[in-house]
Protein backbone atom coordinates (compact mmCIF):
# COMPACT_ATOMS: atom_id res chain seq x y z
CA UNK A 1 0.00 0.00 0.00
CA UNK A 2 1.24 3.76 -0.90
CA UNK A 3 1.74 6.17 1.98
CA UNK A 4 0.74 9.56 0.42
CA UNK A 5 1.26 13.02 2.24
CA UNK A 6 -0.90 15.83 1.63
CA UNK A 7 0.90 19.56 3.04
CA UNK A 8 -0.52 23.04 3.36
CA UNK A 9 2.63 24.40 4.30
CA UNK A 10 0.78 28.22 4.65
CA UNK A 11 -3.02 28.16 4.95
CA UNK A 12 -4.37 29.10 8.54
CA UNK A 13 -8.03 28.86 9.52
CA UNK A 14 -10.16 28.34 7.17
CA UNK A 15 -8.03 29.99 4.09
CA UNK A 16 -8.29 27.42 0.96
CA UNK A 17 -10.04 24.81 3.15
CA UNK A 18 -13.13 24.82 0.26
CA UNK A 19 -9.67 24.31 -2.28
CA UNK A 20 -8.12 21.43 0.53
CA UNK A 21 -10.81 19.41 1.14
CA UNK A 22 -11.96 18.90 -2.53
CA UNK A 23 -8.19 18.41 -3.49
CA UNK A 24 -8.31 15.55 -0.68
CA UNK A 25 -11.05 13.89 -1.79
CA UNK A 26 -9.85 13.81 -5.35
CA UNK A 27 -7.03 11.94 -3.92
CA UNK A 28 -9.23 9.65 -1.68
CA UNK A 29 -11.28 8.60 -5.34
CA UNK A 30 -8.00 8.62 -7.46
CA UNK A 31 -6.04 6.79 -4.83
CA UNK A 32 -8.94 4.39 -3.14
CA UNK A 33 -5.95 1.53 -1.70
CA UNK A 34 -3.24 4.62 -0.58
CA UNK A 35 -3.10 5.92 2.86
CA UNK A 36 -3.11 9.58 2.93
CA UNK A 37 -1.73 11.76 6.45
CA UNK A 38 -2.89 15.50 5.84
CA UNK A 39 -0.40 17.69 7.11
CA UNK A 40 -1.07 21.45 8.14
CA UNK A 41 -2.09 24.05 10.64
CA UNK A 42 -4.56 22.81 13.66
CA UNK A 43 -7.31 24.84 12.22
CA UNK A 44 -7.01 24.50 9.22
CA UNK A 45 -6.77 20.72 9.30
CA UNK A 46 -10.42 21.05 11.57
CA UNK A 47 -11.89 23.30 9.01
CA UNK A 48 -10.57 20.74 6.32
CA UNK A 49 -11.95 17.58 8.59
CA UNK A 50 -15.33 19.15 9.10
CA UNK A 51 -15.92 19.81 5.53
CA UNK A 52 -14.33 16.10 3.59
CA UNK A 53 -16.84 15.01 6.73
CA UNK A 54 -20.24 16.65 5.67
CA UNK A 55 -19.85 14.71 2.04
CA UNK A 56 -18.68 11.74 3.44
CA UNK A 57 -17.52 10.74 7.00
CA UNK A 58 -16.27 7.47 6.02
CA UNK A 59 -13.42 9.28 3.78
CA UNK A 60 -12.40 11.37 6.25
CA UNK A 61 -12.09 8.87 9.63
CA UNK A 62 -9.35 6.53 6.74
CA UNK A 63 -7.46 10.45 6.40
CA UNK A 64 -4.60 9.97 9.22
CA UNK A 65 -4.32 14.18 10.23
CA UNK A 66 -0.63 15.94 11.80
CA UNK A 67 -0.62 19.26 13.06
CA UNK A 68 2.59 21.11 11.87
CA UNK A 69 4.06 24.46 12.35
CA UNK A 70 3.92 26.88 9.19
CA UNK A 71 5.43 30.03 9.30
CA UNK A 72 4.00 33.22 10.44
CA UNK A 73 1.05 34.50 8.44
CA UNK A 74 3.17 37.78 7.72
CA UNK A 75 6.66 36.42 7.36
CA UNK A 76 8.39 37.68 4.50
CA UNK A 77 11.48 37.77 2.92
CA UNK A 78 14.48 36.27 4.57
CA UNK A 79 12.50 34.87 7.71
CA UNK A 80 9.66 32.98 5.97
CA UNK A 81 12.78 31.06 3.50
CA UNK A 82 14.02 30.23 7.28
CA UNK A 83 10.98 29.27 8.82
CA UNK A 84 10.51 27.15 5.05
CA UNK A 85 13.67 25.56 5.25
CA UNK A 86 12.67 24.04 9.00
CA UNK A 87 9.58 23.10 7.44
CA UNK A 88 10.66 21.49 4.35
CA UNK A 89 12.84 19.50 6.71
CA UNK A 90 10.78 18.12 8.70
CA UNK A 91 8.05 17.67 6.28
CA UNK A 92 11.17 15.57 4.40
CA UNK A 93 12.28 13.73 7.30
CA UNK A 94 8.33 12.49 8.03
CA UNK A 95 7.97 11.35 4.20
CA UNK A 96 10.99 9.61 4.60
CA UNK A 97 10.07 7.64 7.97
CA UNK A 98 6.62 7.12 6.68
CA UNK A 99 8.00 5.46 3.32
CA UNK A 100 5.75 8.38 1.23
CA UNK A 101 5.55 7.40 -2.71
CA UNK A 102 4.73 10.74 -3.10
CA UNK A 103 4.01 14.55 -1.73
CA UNK A 104 1.54 17.02 -2.68
CA UNK A 105 1.94 20.46 -1.52
CA UNK A 106 -1.66 22.32 -1.77
CA UNK A 107 0.28 25.23 -1.83
CA UNK A 108 3.73 27.05 -1.92
CA UNK A 109 5.42 30.08 -1.70
CA UNK A 110 8.39 31.47 -3.96
CA UNK A 111 10.55 30.54 -0.35
CA UNK A 112 8.97 27.61 0.00
CA UNK A 113 9.80 26.51 -3.97
CA UNK A 114 13.44 27.80 -3.03
CA UNK A 115 13.61 25.77 -0.12
CA UNK A 116 12.35 22.61 -1.23
CA UNK A 117 14.49 23.13 -4.15
CA UNK A 118 17.42 23.26 -1.92
CA UNK A 119 16.98 20.52 -0.04
CA UNK A 120 16.52 18.23 -2.82
CA UNK A 121 19.93 19.56 -4.23
CA UNK A 122 21.38 18.16 -1.17
CA UNK A 123 19.93 14.91 -1.00
CA UNK A 124 17.21 13.54 -3.55
CA UNK A 125 14.51 11.49 -2.51
CA UNK A 126 12.81 8.35 -3.99
CA UNK A 127 9.32 9.82 -3.82
CA UNK A 128 8.06 12.25 -6.42
CA UNK A 129 6.66 15.93 -4.77
CA UNK A 130 4.00 18.02 -6.30
CA UNK A 131 3.53 21.54 -5.60
CA UNK A 132 -0.25 23.01 -6.49
CA UNK A 133 0.81 26.66 -7.97
CA UNK A 134 -2.06 29.17 -7.86
CA UNK A 135 -2.16 32.57 -6.39
CA UNK A 136 1.85 33.05 -5.90
CA UNK A 137 1.86 33.18 -9.76
CA UNK A 138 1.05 36.71 -10.43
CA UNK A 139 4.22 37.60 -8.89
CA UNK A 140 6.26 36.27 -12.11
CA UNK A 141 5.05 39.53 -14.15
CA UNK A 142 4.81 41.58 -11.03
CA UNK A 143 7.24 44.30 -9.38
CA UNK A 144 10.97 43.23 -8.36
CA UNK A 145 11.16 43.19 -4.55
CA UNK A 146 12.61 47.23 -3.35
CA UNK A 147 15.57 45.46 -1.52
CA UNK A 148 18.08 44.29 -3.36
CA UNK A 149 19.60 41.39 -0.99
CA UNK A 150 15.95 39.97 -1.51
CA UNK A 151 16.00 39.61 -5.45
CA UNK A 152 17.67 35.93 -5.34
CA UNK A 153 14.18 35.51 -3.19
CA UNK A 154 11.73 36.29 -6.71
CA UNK A 155 9.64 33.67 -8.42
CA UNK A 156 11.35 34.50 -11.58
CA UNK A 157 14.68 33.45 -10.11
CA UNK A 158 13.45 30.81 -8.04
CA UNK A 159 11.72 29.13 -10.66
CA UNK A 160 14.89 29.82 -12.96
CA UNK A 161 17.30 27.65 -10.74
CA UNK A 162 18.16 24.13 -11.75
CA UNK A 163 14.91 21.59 -11.23
CA UNK A 164 15.78 18.49 -9.25
CA UNK A 165 13.66 15.24 -11.41
CA UNK A 166 11.37 14.20 -8.47
CA UNK A 167 9.65 18.01 -8.15
CA UNK A 168 6.72 19.14 -10.13
CA UNK A 169 4.27 21.67 -10.71
CA UNK A 170 0.87 21.50 -10.81
CA UNK A 171 -1.14 24.88 -12.38
CA UNK A 172 -4.82 24.85 -12.54
CA UNK A 173 -6.08 25.75 -16.01
CA UNK A 174 -4.91 25.73 -19.34
CA UNK A 175 -4.80 29.71 -19.14
CA UNK A 176 -2.54 29.39 -15.69
CA UNK A 177 -0.28 27.68 -17.82
CA UNK A 178 -0.56 29.11 -21.21
CA UNK A 179 0.32 32.37 -18.78
CA UNK A 180 3.44 30.89 -17.00
CA UNK A 181 4.82 30.05 -20.30
CA UNK A 182 4.55 32.93 -21.86
CA UNK A 183 6.12 34.63 -18.80
CA UNK A 184 8.94 31.81 -17.70
CA UNK A 185 9.69 30.23 -21.50
CA UNK A 186 12.67 28.41 -19.98
CA UNK A 187 10.48 26.07 -17.36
Amino acid sequence: MNNIIIVEPQCWGFEHVTFNAAFLDTCLWAYPKARITFLGEKEHLNGVQKLVDRYDSQQSKIVKWKIINIPKRKAIGWSRFLQEWREVESILHYAKKHQAKLIFFASITNTGILALKLRLYRQPFSFSLITVMHGMLNRIVGRWPHKPWNWALNLRVVLRLPHPMSLRYLVLGDSVYDSLAQAQPIM
